[in-house]
């Protein structure tokens, strides 16, 4: 069920950085998908990635190790939650997957975890950037980067891979049509053979 803002217990949940038992409680006993969305489209592994950045910092010393805690928690959050099973590349209603939401936060160790289970790199937000470009921590966009990089040249090799093969299968295709082709002559001269000469 939905609350009045639009969100479920698992949403609440992942906004509030609860516990790694809630969420299996919620996902095992109570049956709730674990890629459930809210009304506005986010699932819970995408609130947790982003929601780190939400806690306040107020006094250097206590607020900041509350805000590093406060990563932290939600970064075992979405490790729980992949352990569901979540889809790591849900997206929201504005294209954006969880690595897209911890790199908007500036969240380095969740975007971490998210490409170590296989989080794609070149996914985009409808208005085109990609996680690479939304963030502003300059550690998490050096990474990002590499990994776009990587990612790229591998669909690169695949695009290749697949015209080789296309035009591979073309080349037989064709060599096959020949071969039948002579085979009907040589039917031809067989029978010519077999019966002679037509009569003129």
């Amino acid at each position: 069920s939905y609350g009045a803002d639009g969100r479920s217990p698992i949403h609440l949940a992942a906004f509030h950085g609860a516990t790694s038992a809630t969420f299996s409680a919620l996902v095992k006993v109570g049956n709730v998908p674990v890629d459930l969305r809210s009304k506005e489209g986010h699932t819970a592994m995408t609130i947790a990635a982003f929601q780190a950045r939400q806690a306040p910092l107020i006094w250097v010393g206590f607020a900041l190790t509350r805000l590093i805690a406060r990563a932290q928690g939600h970064n075992r959050i979405v490790k729980r939650l992949l352990k569901l099973g979540a889809d790591v590349d849900a997206r929201s209603g504005d294209g954006a997957t969880p690595l897209i939401s911890a790199a908007s936060g500036g969240h380095y160790r969740i975007a971490k975890t998210l490409r170590r289970a296989g989080a794609e790199p070149i996914a985009q937000l409808k208005s085109g950037e990609t996680a690479a470009m939304v963030t502003k921590n300059k550690p998490l966009a050096r990474m990002l980067y590499r990994a776009e990089a990587k990612a790229l040249e591998r669909l690169h090799q695949t695009l290749e891979a697949n015209k080789k093969l296309a035009a591979a299968e073309e080349v037989d295709g064709d060599e096959g049509m020949y071969e039948d082709h002579d085979g009907e002559e040589g039917e031809s001269e067989s029978e010519e053979e077999e019966n002679g000469p037509p009569e003129k």
